[in-house]
């Protein structure tokens, strides 16, 4: 396996602070494919859930109506046609 370096932004206040070091352990990359749209979320994804990967409002909506986009569900890795996939509510 070859090494390589990724910048890491943290939003967690308790983590390391600004120049500390922290160290990242990747088990796994995954490739996403294409985002046709730009819209943040996968055009595999946007078909796999009856949306259109050529439209990019439809990731700031919210289709089954539970408080989060489904950019928030693709990448919580849950589903935007159900409103009881997520274990948490929306901030």
């Amino acid at each position: 396996m070859k090494n390589m370096r990724i910048n890491l932004w943290l939003n967690d206040p308790s983590g390391p602070l600004n120049g500390q070091e922290a160290e990242v352990i990747v088990n796994k990359f995954v490739f996403i494919g294409p985002d046709n749209d730009t819209d943040g979320t996968a055009d595999s994804w946007e078909l796999a859930h009856g949306l259109n990967p050529n439209d990019p409002a439809d990731a700031s909506r919210d289709d089954d109506g539970d408080g989060f986009t489904n950019l928030q569900e693709y990448l919580d890795g849950t589903d935007p046609a159900n409103p009881g996939s997520h274990a948490f509510s929306p901030r």
